[in-house]
């Protein structure tokens, strides 16, 4: 199983995401998610078949496998 599923399967309570959600994904990104985890607000996506995380806009993305920032090129 992937980073992906892996993810996807453990939060079974998905979130509607916001207007914030919406604008803080990259346009690459076409499957994501929204969910509570240790009481903050966490965007989900799937890039590749790998996961990656944010919390923050103001801040990157991060792959859920080794805590490593995505870059942005990666993302674009």
């Amino acid at each position: 199983m992937t980073h992906w599923e892996d993810a996807f399967n453990k939060y079974t309570t998905k979130l509607q995401p916001t207007k914030e959600d919406k604008a803080n994904l990259p346009i690459s990104i076409t499957e994501w998610f929204i969910a509570h985890d240790q009481g903050d607000r966490v965007r989900f996506a799937r890039l590749h078949n790998e996961c990656i995380w944010n919390v923050d806009p103001n801040r990157p993305w991060i792959y859920l496998q080794n805590n490593e920032r995505v870059e942005k090129d990666t993302l674009c």
